[in-house]
């Protein structure tokens, strides 16, 4: 009884408190004197004496529990003048670049309990300890802490908004109610009274959650650091390092920071965080996971366009809004015309919204939540309107050199190489390339990395042919993928690039046996990451940073479920557990063998990287830039020093300025087991993910039937086919492709049906591209096939065999191939 009267009194003088600040608020008072130490005399921008009293109880708990908190900072109205402004930090006097501006131990850090193995995704047990904290009242580590939390406006996450707010919402994103919400974009609410347990009945339970959601790094809460407000570009001026002996967090000040300054965060181009970095959260992402509108600069990732671009104020005259392209994928015209729908999309229904709020005798939308609306619809108008107007001046650009928007055809050939972007801070942004020719040249901060790189390795003790470059294999085709281009003639033998064992990422010394899936490899390069989320320079970090720019969802067996539907139906397979038995199982291997985290898809991502590029168990920077093509185009030669282990790649042949130099990913010199087992057109879609140009090797699986197509020599509009092996198709062989290349046809049309007829793509658009793409090259194969095959038959005719009775000519000449073929196998392995 006594525990719960202390309870109910802990529970009563919390909501008391947090009625009394509500009340201050809401009367917009703005009285009283500052008691923080930072505050000094200046009482401008001073809140209600009750948070004022929090903030200074909450930095006396943590500068006496071992914790740092500079007094040249103060919090504070970021607009003095206007109560609703919100709470910033500021600096009272300058502020030197590398001083301290805060210091938080490890041990002040509200996280799950030390027995806990395995913290929840949604961290459940760092929101039990707060509430644990908040229902023991007074006495509890975190009091003061959880004093300042319940004192948090409610409401600021969408997905707890009212329904009429929330209504609105689904609208602007085009989804049909919370469900929807909850499977597209976050699902908050339902993970912390399902996964979590939560209390429906005690309101202060989920705005604790609601809290955590908000404000948690990784499953830890950090008192006074998230008070930091967000802002990128020249605003962002703190650097953030965890100490790994200690795990405290410091947080220091980037650069010179004036007396007057808000002190900034960045909530997506901070120091840990690289995976925000790489995957382009953008400003859509901060209104739906924070409740704000970021203010400039302001990143924009159209979702399903592979469009992105960062809008800013011009330095010398913030009126004017300034573009900037953030990959080097720029927009076509289907981008265009998706771009003018959606600005007429987006202002008729803010019309609509605006007749609703107006007419309705109590407002349609809460004030709160009208204003976030109000403001995420004009920040979403105004970019759509910037960008529309930097695609048209393109278009110009490229109309000026000849381009036609009228016949565009993208050609979406994903090759190993792909753009996309990672935006490199406090580094200049030099255009740098190997050779001096910058036509079809990338963005700068992807030039940037490659520079890295080949920097890295050059100073390494590696080498990297300076007459050769990376760019685009079409200059006026930004979706055309990347590709190595020799600048200047390069003479048969001469060397491409070496590189040194000791810059290959590979498993450790002592580690005596290799898992079949680099499992080892895999976790030298999380290593390396996790080491650049602290702040250190790892060894192989430029190479890691290139990788974390490749796109994801190559690899099929990482598709969305539509498309890897489509897939299984195209290869006549049930499902996915029947592909992990039959075709690849890269992710069941990776999260059982390896023992990989579900939690984080960077790790995955490298994992999958790993898959795509590895050569038995080594991952050789530079070496998996070449692209892949066979025949006459297959202009490189590798050979692996016995006495160091190193990599040398150089000229097959000779390679004329302009050509592109590519690799075989099935014929190269240390190919021997794909060149015998026929490693295909088929598999390179499977274990890389595109469609490779002619000439392709066809091994129609379960047939026994291999063969090559390729274009004419003097005319290569005409497809050639050569059998490949001495196995030439049989009437049952024949039949067979005649009923393939028909269930093909069929398939293909059902799945355009879907895709058309769906209001969202059945299938993402990049996974279209590649099925559209394969299922092409598969019937035409299968056609070319069919052709060659009956002209066999016809030329074996006229020599009097008769098809209807090849059972029997069969039966008797089996013994002599199979005979054959053992002779040649013999003299293979010979």
């Amino acid at each position: 009884m006594k525990a719960y009267c202390h309870y109910v009194r802990s529970a009563f003088l919390f909501t008391l408190l947090l009625v009394l600040y509500n009340n201050a608020v809401a009367d917009q008072t703005v009285e009283g004197t500052c008691d923080l130490p930072s505050c000094n005399n200046d009482n401008s921008g001073n809140m209600d004496d009750p948070k004022t009293h929090l903030h200074h109880k909450l930095i006396q708990w943590i500068q006496s529990s071992g914790g740092i908190i500079n007094e040249k900072q103060e919090i504070r109205l970021q607009d003095p003048l206007d109560p609703a402004s919100g709470l910033g930090v500021f600096a009272v006097e300058r502020i030197e670049k590398g001083e301290v501006l805060c210091m938080i131990p490890n041990n002040l850090m509200v996280q799950p309990e030390e027995e806990i193995e395995k913290a929840s995704q949604f961290n459940c047990e760092t929101i039990r300890v707060l509430i644990d904290s908040m229902e023991l009242g007074e006495e509890a580590k975190f009091a003061s802490y959880v004093s300042y939390l319940l004192t948090m406006p409610r409401g600021q996450l969408p997905e707890t908004w009212s329904e009429n707010g929330f209504r609105a919402l689904c609208d602007i994103f085009e989804l049909e109610d919370r469900s929807e919400w909850h499977m597209e974009i976050t699902e908050f609410l339902p993970t912390w009274y399902e996964d979590c347990e939560g209390s429906k009945d005690n309101p202060l339970h989920e705005h604790l959650a609601m809290q955590v959601v908000l404000r948690s790094d990784d499953d830890r809460m950090i008192p006074f650091y998230d008070m930091y407000n967000h802002r990128n570009g020249d605003w962002f001026n703190t650097r953030q390092k965890i100490d790994r002996n200690d795990d405290s967090l410091e947080i220091a000040a980037r650069r010179t920071i004036e007396a007057g300054e808000q002190i900034y965060n960045s909530y997506y181009m901070c120091d840990a965080c690289s995976h925000r970095k790489l995957s382009f959260f953008d400003t859509f992402d901060l209104f739906v996971f924070y409740g704000f509108v970021e203010q400039m600069p302001q990143r924009w990732d159209f979702l399903g366009q592979d469009v992105v671009f960062d809008l800013d104020e011009k330095k010398d005259d913030p009126g004017i809004i300034e573009l900037t392209w953030a990959t080097s994928v720029l927009p076509n015209q289907d981008m265009m015309d998706f771009m003018h729908e959606e600005i007429e999309r987006i202002i008729q229904l803010e019309q609509s919204l605006q007749e609703k709020q107006s007419s309705s005798p109590a407002s349609f939308v809460p004030d709160n939540e009208w204003h976030m609306i109000t403001q995420y619809l004009n920040a979403y108008r105004s970019a759509l309107g910037h960008a529309i107007s930097a695609t048209e001046k393109l278009f110009r650009e490229w109309e000026a050199d000849g381009w036609d928007r009228n016949n565009w055809e993208e050609d979406e050939e994903e090759d190993d190489w792909e753009e996309d972007n990672v935006e490199e801070e406090d580094e200049d942004e030099d255009t740098h390339e190997i050779g001096n020719d910058n036509s079809g040249s990338m963005d700068d901060s992807r030039t940037h990395l490659h520079h890295k790189l080949i920097q890295w390795i050059q100073s390494s003790g590696g080498i990297i042919n300076d007459k050769q470059e990376i760019r685009l294999q079409d200059p006026l085709d930004p979706a055309s993928g990347l590709g190595v281009f020799a600048v200047e003639r390069i003479e048969e033998g001469e060397v491409l690039c070496m590189i040194p064992n000791d810059l290959m990422v590979q498993p450790k010394e002592e580690i005596e046996e290799k898992s079949q899936f680099n499992c080892e490899t895999i976790h030298v390069l999380i290593d390396s990451i996790e080491r650049m989320e602290l702040g250190e320079e790892p060894k192989f970090a430029p190479y890691v940073n290139y990788l974390l720019t490749m796109p994801r969802g190559q690899l099929p067996e990482t598709w969305s479920e539509t498309g890897f539907r489509a897939l299984c139906d195209i290869f006549e397979l049930e499902g996915r557990s029947e592909w992990h038995t039959q075709i690849t199982d890269f992710l069941p291997t990776w999260y059982e063998d390896c023992e990989g985290s579900k939690d984080n898809p960077l790790h995955e991502n490298l994992a999958m990287q790993v898959a795509l590029r590895s050569e038995d168990d080594l991952m050789i920077p530079f070496y998996d830039m070449y692209n892949h093509r066979n025949g006459d185009w297959f202009n490189t030669r590798q050979k692996f020093d016995k006495n160091d282990d190193s990599l040398e790649i150089s000229a097959r042949r000779t390679i004329e300025a302009g050509e592109q130099i590519y690799n075989s990913y099935y014929l190269c010199d240390a190919c021997s087991y794909r060149k015998r087992s026929f490693f295909d057109t088929q598999k390179l879609f499977i274990y890389y993910g595109f469609v490779e140009q002619m000439p392709q090797r066809w091994n129609i699986w379960g047939q026994n039937v291999v063969f090559d197509l390729d274009e004419k020599k003097d005319d290569p509009d005409i497809i050639e086919l050569t059998w490949a092996t001495s196995v030439l198709p049989n009437q049952d062989m024949l039949g067979y492709m005649q009923e393939e290349i028909e269930r093909i046809t069929q398939l293909e049309q059902s799945l355009q049906e879907k895709q058309s007829s769906s209001p969202a793509s059945f299938v993402p658009d990049n996974e279209w591209s590649m099925i559209a793409q394969y299922l092409n090259a598969y019937r035409s194969a299968l056609g070319h096939a069919i052709s060659a095959t009956e002209k066999l038959f016809r030329e074996w005719e006229a020599d009097r065999w008769d098809r209807n009775d090849w059972e029997e000519d069969e039966d008797e000449e089996e013994d002599d191939w199979e005979e054959d073929d053992a002779e040649e196998e013999d003299e293979a392995e010979l």
